[in-house]
């Protein structure tokens, strides 16, 4: 098993830039809630949650700190993993993370409705953390998004192409036919679409996640790596580009790296269930205790997500 030490390190700063809510922390601080994630990953949660009890201690509006003691106390005290997630939602009130997990916590003791109310939050938060919107949406492109949610990818690119005929400079647009493209096999499509789209917006930093799982998929990996990481560079908090950092850390069997960056994505959006997929797959691969508890959240999310599909009111704003 071969390990990127350096690049492991700079992921976990990532996202702790992109978690940090409200309140001040030392540098001293985040290097220990760092040291924190490396032992989570490793599977020794005891010793991460009593790194990150010394923080709080020390930094009580620590949000990163909170954050990630209530997640990790869902597998144990229940009562703590509410009092930390509602502390952790207070200092950032506009973190989708709080909410998601409170919402895992409801499911253990049945609350079925109040998780709902706690997801559709949550959901409603991570919009603003996709790394793109459209400002007016016309009614092909709401197609479009609509049928990416579904998994209807050829459906979709048709509405996209749709959209660019009378928008055809929208970097956006661009970018969005470009992913149901590649999500359909057309690959070579797809590369020219977001060259187009980038070609626009150089800093449309989800366009240079979607060029980085081109090259992944032609085996490309320091190409890969190279446009996932100049995503970051333009938004540390874009959970997409932590994910394919993890898939290509998994495809190359750097197992620890992989957990830390698929744990990334997480932190930064948990609303996306193939995020928890990537992550419980990978810790259960690499023998750590936690896998069953992010598995379990795989199939709570996929539910929600069903639901809400099921509402007549429900208008797709379109997941990654």
């Amino acid at each position: 098993m071969r390990f990127r030490v350096t690049i492991g390190l700079w992921a976990l700063g990532a996202a702790l830039v992109g978690c940090t809510g409200s309140g001040s922390q030392d540098a001293a601080a985040l290097a220990e809630i760092e040291r924190a994630d490396r032992m989570w990953s490793q599977g020794d949660i005891p010793r991460a949650v009593g790194v990150l009890q010394t923080v709080v201690a020390e930094h009580p509006d620590s949000f990163d700190a909170w954050y990630r003691l209530g997640i990790h106390r869902l597998d144990g005290d229940l009562r703590l993993a509410e009092d930390a997630l509602d502390r952790a939602g207070k200092l950032n009130p506009e973190h989708p993370g709080p909410p998601f997990f409170t919402a895992m916590r409801r499911i253990r003791f049945s609350e079925f409705a109040k998780a709902d109310e706690d997801m559709m939050r949550a959901d409603a938060l991570a919009q603003p953390r996709l790394g793109y919107s459209l400002a007016d949406t016309s009614a092909a492109a709401k197609e479009g998004l609509d049928a990416l949610l579904h998994e209807s990818y050829g459906e979709a690119a048709e509405s996209f192409a749709r959209a660019l005929e009378t928008d055809g400079d929208n970097a956006v647009l661009l970018y969005l036919h470009g992913r149901a493209l590649l999500r359909n096999g057309a690959a070579k499509e797809a590369e020219d679409v977001v060259q187009r789209a980038l070609a626009l917006n150089p800093d449309l930093a989800v366009a240079h996640v979607l060029m980085s799982e081109l090259h992944r998929w032609r085996k490309q990996v320091e190409e890969a790596r190279r446009e996932a990481d100049l995503a970051l560079s333009q938004n540390p908090h874009l959970a997409a580009a932590h994910f394919q950092k993890g898939a290509l850390n998994l495809e190359e069997s750097e197992f620890r790296d992989a957990i830390l960056e698929f744990w990334a994505a997480v932190l930064d959006d948990p609303t996306v269930p193939r995020y928890h997929h990537l992550l419980g797959n990978t810790l259960q691969a690499a023998s750590r205790p936690q896998a069953t508890l992010h598995l379990q959240h795989v199939e709570w999310a996929r539910s929600f997500i069903g639901r809400k599909l099921a509402l007549p009111s429900y208008a797709a704003p379109g997941k990654p």
